[in-house]
């Protein structure tokens, strides 16, 4: 496959080099496209098969799902980052101290942007440590430490990965319709008024769905489902309400509009689509 005539820019590793590069690049130059080539795993998809149990020692697994995937060989440590010219790397000998600085302290704003805001920033300048370090002929070593933890630096991950797996090319969006929807409803046993303005798009684009990352807070799973057979499940649930039944939006059932769906199935059948990509939940 010739890739020199799909994207601008290849990015190989998504290790943090390789994540904030693609990050910047997009965020300066959205009219690029870019590709980042990861031996490895998504971050969720990144399972050692090490359980302790049934497999006690390294099966030597073609991609390591530690040490490869995005987010690099740090993307299960404690996630500390440090902002500091005096040690963990000679970037300041080629842009010069204050900018490396200011770089750290971007990429900062960026992971507390991304969910790791309210961690602790720590710092070794006039601490009571390096006065005491002092007092005993020890030069500690000036620093500022930002301490994600194991839990937070994975979410900060996951959020980057979704923001740059999501961009989608506004030339690819055919705009359908615009409606207005309201009303009460009982959803998930809770009485909800409902008052929105829902602008409609069709993507035409080639899915892998395997390697679709998405907000598992907010969506339950995605797979393909035929768009007849979902319309006659929403037909079933808007006869069921319109009996009176409780918690038709149940576990399990389409939070759809029947008739923004019939509308868009409508539109799609006449571009010769027939399936469509849903987020069920």
């Amino acid at each position: 496959m010739n890739h020199q005539n799909q994207y601008d820019v290849i990015i190989i590793g998504a290790g943090p080099g390789g994540i904030f590069t693609a990050y910047e690049l997009s965020r300066l130059r959205p009219e690029l496209r870019i590709a980042v080539f990861e031996a490895g795993n998504p971050l969720e998809r990144r399972k050692c098969p090490i359980d302790g149990v049934k497999v006690t020692s390294c099966m030597g697994c073609k991609t390591c799902a530690i040490m490869n995937g995005f987010g690099g060989a740090g993307a299960f440590s404690d996630g500390k980052y440090n902002i500091t010219n005096q040690f963990g790397g000679t970037l300041h000998e080629y842009i010069g101290k204050k900018q490396a600085i200011d770089l750290m302290k971007y990429v900062d704003e960026i992971t507390l942007s991304h969910g790791g805001q309210g961690t602790a920033l720590y710092s070794t300048a006039n601490s009571h440590i390096k006065k005491m370090c002092l007092q005993n002929g020890l030069h500690l070593l000036d620093a500022s430490v930002r301490h994600l933890g194991t839990d937070i630096n994975y979410i900060v991950l996951k959020n980057l990965y979704e923001e740059l797996s999501a961009k989608v090319d506004e030339n690819e969006l055919e705009f359908l319709f615009k409606q207005r929807v309201g009303g009460e409803y009982i959803f998930y046993g809770e009485r909800f008024a409902n008052n929105e303005v829902n602008f409609v798009y069709l993507l035409r684009k080639h899915v892998d769905i395997g390697t679709l990352a998405f907000q598992r807070e907010e969506i339950q799973g995605l797979c393909w489902k035929d768009a007849e057979e979902v319309l006659a499940i929403l037909r079933r649930q808007d006869a069921r309400e319109a009996a009176g039944e409780k918690d038709v939006y149940a576990p399990g059932s389409y939070c759809i509009w029947t008739h923004e769906f019939e509308r868009v199935l409508e539109m799609v059948k006449r571009s010769s689509l027939s399936t469509f990509s849903l987020q069920q939940g």
